[in-house]
């Protein structure tokens, strides 16, 4: 049985794992904000992998992704009012966008070469980690 001194302990953790969250939050809605306000043919990009698992190979990425859903189209559509900046360097090249997103830290690589993404993107925008344990869906 808890005494009054372990309810106390317990409760101090809770608060504190409480505000580390809500710190993360902040973290997590900062940086969603900052990639859709200033770089939003990036989190254009991300969003269409949306409902795939990471790694993956980078011509899943480009073909899967990108190329059955439109991606050079959507992003032109996303440029034209000037709003959203110059857009990536080479849209028709889609290794070369990759590879600016690798540049931005949007996607990382890893040895293997295939394509992954930090977990601050990859939950923002649920696509799930192979091998990963299922999300719980939220009530």
């Amino acid at each position: 049985m808890l005494g009054p001194r372990d309810v106390q302990t317990l409760r101090g953790g809770l608060r504190q794992g409480e505000r580390q969250l809500r710190a993360l939050l902040v973290l997590l809605f900062d940086a969603l904000d900052h990639l859709h306000s200033d770089i939003g043919w990036a989190a254009l990009s991300v969003e269409l992998l949306g409902g795939s698992q990471v790694p993956m190979e980078r011509s899943a990425v480009c073909w899967f992704a990108w190329e059955s859903n439109g991606l050079r189209t959507k992003v032109a559509k996303l440029l034209e009012d000037g709003k959203q900046g110059t857009g990536p360097r080479d849209l028709a090249s889609y290794g070369e966008i990759i590879l600016e997103l690798l540049d931005l830290g949007v996607m990382t690589e890893r040895t293997n070469k295939s394509i992954d993404l930090p977990d601050i993107y990859r939950l923002a925008f649920e696509i799930g980690r192979k091998g990963g344990v299922a999300r719980k869906p939220v009530a």
